[in-house]
């Protein structure tokens, strides 16, 4: 046996949900990008305030756009080259429907279509973890979770658990880190929170169709991204454990509103109950998903000054998290002298 029953609880769990996992690492490295200012995780809330209906008006060279169909686009140009920033926002649930054909029509304008980074790992990268790198994702010997744990946080995660429609057992064995990604993804799968035509997904494929070339903008590395999570401090851990069931004490509701809010071209709202130091306590501590952060916010702004400097039509599906936060990627556009229509995000 490759390993446990107990284990297998959690491998069956990942090779059924590969792509959520790898969604929420990569969204672990995102919710750092700016712990000087926004910190959130995409699989809980979008940061940043609506926009007021009796103050926002343009910023700079920013038009403000009503009332449009979602999901949030933003148009850069200048003299010679227009880029198109999609917003790319998970889980999105069934009834979040936004406008596909608007966006298979900028995908028929672009030459060129960017993607987000992506977990580099397929199944001998999955097939290790649960085995020769099983200590980093289970605890030792007899040792279970609740063990780790103190008696307010057994409490909750119980109450977690159950809300998020899981069984106990599997989680008695898994280190924080790891029991707390299981049960972010317990919890989307349990409300049917991403049931949804996901963006990414759909521009990819509509890309391909239109025989587009498609940039893929980086690759994060799944393993060394799993080893450090399993390997860092047990209160970093237990604070991330602690970030996921608050995200399931606050129900269905937040990330639905989140969702259908971006799919009527909204910008959704700013939860108060999430503070930026729950997510800078978790993954803020580890030093390889600092590094990433720092990786890929300058790889986004590598691309975007490139397309911006290439005659012609890009096109950008881009978190909206790194988008929207303070000094982010339509901050740094802007600052560079590049006129923008689309929502104010400020």
């Amino acid at each position: 046996m490759l390993f446990s029953n107990r284990g297998n609880d959690l491998g069956a769990d990942v090779f059924r949900t590969k792509r959520t996992i790898q969604r929420l690492i990569m969204i672990s490295v995102v919710s750092v990008l700016a712990m000087g200012g926004i910190g959130q995780s995409l699989a809980q809330s979008l940061a940043q305030p609506p926009p007021s209906e009796t103050t926002a008006g343009p910023v700079q060279t920013v038009d403000v756009v009503s009332n449009r169909a979602g999901p949030l686009v933003w148009t850069v140009e200048n003299e010679t080259s227009r880029l198109y920033l999609i917003s790319d926002i998970s889980p999105v649930p069934a009834a979040a429907k936004w406008d596909e054909a608007r966006v298979a029509r900028l995908v028929g304008e672009a030459k060129t279509v960017i993607l987000p980074h992506r977990a580099r790992g397929g199944l001998p990268e999955l097939l290790r973890i649960l085995t020769i790198e099983r200590s980093v994702v289970f605890l030792p010997g007899k040792t279970q979770l609740n063990d780790t744990l103190s008696p307010e946080d057994r409490t909750r995660l119980a109450a977690a658990i159950e809300k998020a429609r899981g069984k106990p057992k599997d989680f008695e064995k898994l280190r924080p880190g790891f029991a707390g990604v299981m049960l972010t993804s317990r919890f989307i799968k349990s409300f049917d929170l991403n049931e949804g035509t996901d963006p990414e997904a759909f521009v990819e494929k509509t890309a391909r169709k239109s025989r587009k070339k498609i940039v893929r903008i980086g690759d994060l590395p799944l393993l060394p991204l799993v080893k450090a999570l399993g390997k860092s401090p047990p209160e970093t851990q237990i604070a991330c454990l602690r970030h996921s069931i608050s995200v399931v004490e606050r129900g269905p509701d937040e990330p639905r509103e989140a969702a259908m809010r971006w799919a009527r071209g909204q910008l959704p709202r700013k939860d108060p109950t999430v503070t930026d130091a729950a997510v800078r306590n978790c993954f803020g501590n580890i030093a390889l998903f600092r590094d990433l952060s720092t990786r890929m916010d300058g790889d986004w702004r590598k691309q975007a000054a490139k397309a911006m400097s290439t005659p012609g039509v890009t096109l950008m599906v881009v978190p909206a998290h790194e988008l929207i936060s303070a000094q982010g990627l339509l901050d740094y556009l802007d600052h560079a002298g590049h006129t923008i229509r689309g929502v104010n995000w400020r």
